[in-house]
């Protein structure tokens, strides 16, 4: 009778194939790669697929050896992006290096929750296979895909994807620049310090500069605050507000006298 429903279409199959773990029924595995590839199928019928596979771990090997093959398929042929996040996170916890290049083609994925999920399975594998795949991103001429690439490095515990930073925050656009010192301020990299004090006191645009201070603040180290001696005499408003802030809260008394000298220009 399971095996009859499988075949039909609709909640039918979805209940049957909802209960082949209930039931002990592994002997209708070698059925699923037929049923996830008709031509009629749902999308609820493969999210229920993928979470029947997902609910035998590490023994999902033990019953069926073709699962990867179907994780491929549906990650090439559904357009549902809860099934790609749902796969992701089996590849993340079971840390699958099989899905790697799989995952790597999702890097350019305009969905943003879909690309985490995606940082998060590759960080998880450590594979080196996946550091050319982020350095196209890095290098790519389009700045969305240098903005990927930012994004990427709060999921990956190498310094070697790091390597690009130094390139990116002498990038021609702001907006790249100042991705880079958020991602170097969340990822606290305290050693990129004297980086961030030049975009600071000498980016030519103000929201760098601005940003470059807060996050100097942020991740601050004590002795080596003294940018902040300039930048609170910055031309723009919103840097010198930033760096007063910043000087407060440093709260040291050595900054009282920059803070008034800064003020006096205010009023004149």
């Amino acid at each position: 009778e399971m095996k009859e429903k499988l075949f039909k279409s609709g909640r039918n199959r979805i209940e049957a194939i909802s209960s082949i773990k209930v039931m002990q029924r592994e002997d209708l595995f070698p059925l699923l790669p037929e049923i996830l590839r008709k031509s009629d199928l749902d999308g609820e019928t493969i999210t229920s697929v993928i979470l029947l596979y997902k609910s035998y771990g590490i023994e999902l090997d033990k019953f069926h050896t073709r699962w990867v093959e179907d994780f491929e398929w549906i990650l090439e042929n559904s357009k549902e992006e809860s099934h790609f996040i749902e796969i992701f996170s089996f590849a993340e916890s079971r840390k699958e290096r099989r899905l790697l290049y799989s995952l790597a083609s999702f890097l350019k994925y305009p969905n943003y929750h879909v690309r985490v999920s995606v940082y998060r399975a590759l960080g998880a594998l450590s594979d080196d296979r996946a550091i050319p795949f982020l350095f196209e991103l890095g290098n790519s001429e389009r700045g969305i895909f240098k903005k990927y690439y930012l994004e990427s490095l709060l999921h990956f515990k190498d310094d070697r994807i790091l390597s690009l930073l130094p390139k990116l925050l002498s990038d021609p656009s702001p907006a790249i620049r100042t991705e880079c010192v958020l991602a170097i301020e969340k990822l606290s990299l305290r050693e990129k310090f004297f980086l961030l004090s030049n975009l600071a006191s000498s980016d030519p645009n103000y929201e760098v500069r601005k940003y470059s201070v807060t996050s100097l603040k942020n991740i601050y180290n004590k002795n080596k605050t003294y940018i902040f001696q300039k930048t609170i005499f910055d031309e723009n408003q919103e840097v010198r507000d930033a760096s007063v802030e910043a000087i407060y809260s440093i709260r040291d008394p050595y900054y009282a006298k920059f803070v008034s000298t800064a003020l006096e220009k205010e009023q004149i």
